[in-house]
């Protein structure tokens, strides 16, 4: 894959991700085009084509068909597609990880007892207040 000055570098995550917007900027200094995009929206067609690579932060499932595109297109993708269709559901991940010999936190429905980390969504889509998919932090 060879990169000009006319290349444009496309990243899926937000425009004011630390790591990312430092590359970004590294990028940009040595003459390439950086544009981010919503990890969260769906990407056409026309803005994949314009692109040299395009990078996954994040993985939300308006994005998979752009991410499909992009390969049939032969855009290059620095992420591994079918992993990243793979483990874009942290449920499927764990369990992938737990089969290879990884300790994974259990997972569970309803809320622990103690401090955990929540999640508000699932597949993109809001849940109930009442239903929050959590897992427990234990030292």
């Amino acid at each position: 894959m060879g990169m000009d000055e006319d290349s444009c570098i496309g990243l899926l995550c937000k425009d004011d991700q630390p790591v990312f917007t430092i590359v970004a900027e590294q990028l940009r200094d040595a003459g390439l085009a950086v544009q981010f995009f919503d990890p969260r929206a769906e990407l056409s067609s026309i803005q994949i084509d314009d692109l040299s690579l395009l990078v996954n932060k994040q993985v939300f499932p308006q994005i998979l068909p752009g991410l499909r595109y992009a390969r049939q297109t032969e855009t290059p993708l620095w992420n591994n597609l079918p992993a990243t269709i793979a483990f874009s559901s942290r449920l499927i991940g764990l369990t992938a990880l737990e089969a290879v010999g990884f300790r994974t936190p259990p997972v569970r429905f309803e809320k622990p007892e103690g401090e955990y980390v929540a999640k508000d969504f699932l597949f993109g889509m809001a849940l109930p207040n009442s239903t929050r998919v959590g897992i427990s932090i234990k030292s």
